[in-house]
């Protein structure tokens, strides 16, 4: 509807009717629709986007040195979102991985402005710590005027990365910019003199935030006491079924497994809350938790080691009375991906040299590229699985590494979309051999292999051998520092201390099963 129209009705109405219930569109529409005909004549119809977990100037992490040889640039000059006529202050030229956020950032502008946003809202984690590098904090303060010369809105709610400092800002954020404190609070967004939605949200205080804050939120309903005496100022006589946003860094159980259980709460204290649309943020694998009502994690702009994959962007809303349609939009310009490659002969990729293994492995890497995401560079990592004569070869020191350095050299002479870094290859593959006969072996042989299978099908006796032949190992000071600081900065977990967990002790007990069959049996 014409913003002139829907501001004329609205101002003809009395403050009475404005505050009755009115004319509403059906709730309950799905994910991603069209706009339905009918709508709410008072409300106007409008778009507003989501991101979260920017966590600007944050390194990639499990990367070796070769690839920032490998990416000496800020991304090739022939892709058209590398560098926006919309942000040209908010990166320089340098190393392509480490401008990376900052490219994600330029086209979250951009998507603000090229899908007519009303507002941006920031749910957590915007820096990597509580201070922030002071150059995010002037790229986004730059964002943020150029928004403003736009009448784009920007709500900011922080997280456990980057929770609220006492004092002053370094940098200071221009008036159409709302920063939620401590206590729940809420603003309404006007555009034309019409009243567009109401958008609360709180901010951690500490690192650790172990309160359920989704509990301090109440929707806002005219002439009901309860929950209306929020801070910020609202117009009189807003419509009962003004559209209302929560924002809000949190952990929704279920929903957030692997992530720290910071401002835990569960799904049920969101949908029984009355809002439309949560913008969540906290957990990097962006995704609809729930759609009555909207319960949205957009994801990080930019992932940032390999056990975030996929797609990394932000949400973009479009609001028709009180009903939404969500779609994600990719943001970044790096995005992780694992190719898992069956090796087994007689499946669709049967290889029998290691040469053949190399074409094999080239061709599937060249074509991943192609299936980008709109991104620049895709960082990959291969697993070879299935049984296969190449077992042992592949399991010989130093064979890996052959694979990976001469696979790597012919990926950069290819000339594609997007450039195709392959981060390393972890083996999953077994030795051809028929077990079934090994485990009736009456010798060292067959007792591995009964072992292994036993522990196959009981993952807690798996669980519990692990934890005996590793104890000594997760004693160890440097290790468990290494665990604690997030594994992946080492190549061997994630975030938050997530530690990849690619192989469970069931897996690591097949593994062991193939290198002792391989010992045992003179394959060495």
């Amino acid at each position: 509807m014409d913003t002139r129209i829907a501001r004329a009705l609205y101002r003809k109405k009395s403050a009475v009717q404005r505050a009755g219930e009115g004319e509403r569109t059906p709730g309950g529409t799905p994910l991603v629709i069209p706009f339905p005909k009918c709508y709410t004549l008072s409300m106007p119809r409008f778009t507003f986007i989501h991101a979260a977990d920017l966590h600007l100037g944050a390194p990639f992490r499990g990367l070796d040195g070769a690839a920032s040889a490998a990416f000496p640039s800020s991304g090739p000059s022939s892709s058209p979102l590398s560098s926006p006529s919309s942000s040209p202050s908010s990166r320089k030229k340098g190393n392509f991985l480490a401008e990376a956020s900052f490219i994600a950032l330029d086209r979250l502008e951009k998507a603000c402005l090229d899908q007519g946003a009303a507002f941006l809202i920031l749910s957590g984690d915007i820096y990597d710590d509580k201070d922030g590098v002071l150059r995010a904090r002037f790229a986004l303060r730059d964002m943020f005027l150029r928004l403003k010369d736009a009448d784009v809105r920007v709500f900011i709610a922080h997280g456990n990365h980057d929770p609220l400092r006492p004092g002053p800002l370094p940098v200071a954020w221009p008036d159409n910019v709302t920063v939620f404190g401590p206590e729940v609070s809420r603003e309404c967004v006007m555009q034309d003199g019409v009243p567009l939605a109401l958008v609360q949200g709180i901010s951690h205080t500490a690192a650790r935030e172990t309160e359920n804050l989704a509990l301090r939120f109440t929707r806002y309903a005219p002439g009901k006491e309860d929950g209306n005496a929020l801070s910020g100022s609202l117009p009189e006589g807003l419509p009962a079924d003004i559209f209302q946003i929560a924002v809000l860094h949190c952990a929704v159980g279920g929903a957030a497994d692997g992530h720290a259980p910071y401002a835990p709460c569960a799904l049920s204290d969101l949908t029984g809350a009355g809002f439309d649309y949560w913008a969540l943020g906290h957990v990097h694998q962006g995704g609809i938790v729930c759609d009555a009502p909207y319960v949205v994690y957009p994801g990080s702009i930019q992932g940032l080691h390999i056990n975030e994959t996929g797609a990394h962007g932000c949400a973009v809303v479009r609001v028709d009375g009180r009903s939404c349609a969500v779609e994600q939009l990719p943001l970044a310009p790096v995005v992780w991906e694992k190719m898992v490659f069956t090796v087994t002969e007689g499946t669709a990729t049967p290889v029998a040299t290691i040469d053949a293994l190399e074409e094999a492995l080239l061709e599937a890497l060249q074509t991943r590229a192609g299936e980008r995401n709109g991104a620049e560079a895709v960082f990959c990592r291969v697993i070879l699985e299935g049984a296969t004569e190449l077992d042992a070869e592949l399991r010989r020191p130093g064979s890996l590494e052959t694979l990976l350095e001469r696979l790597r050299k012919e990926l950069a002479a290819h000339d594609g979309p997007a450039r195709v870094w392959l981060k390393d290859i972890r083996l999953a593959t077994s030795p051809d051999r028929d077990f079934a006969a090994l485990a009736g072996r009456d010798d060292l042989v067959g007792e591995v292999v009964r072992l292994a299978s036993a522990m196959r099908d009981d993952p807690a006796r798996a669980e519990e051998v692990a934890d005996r032949a590793l104890s000594a190992l997760r004693g160890n000071a440097k290790l468990k520092k290494i665990l604690a600081l997030g594994g992946e900065a080492h190549g061997i977990g994630g975030m938050d201390g997530a530690v990849d967990t690619a192989l469970s002790a069931p897996d690591l007990a097949d593994e062991a099963k193939a290198l002792l069959c391989s010992l045992l049996e003179g394959d060495e």
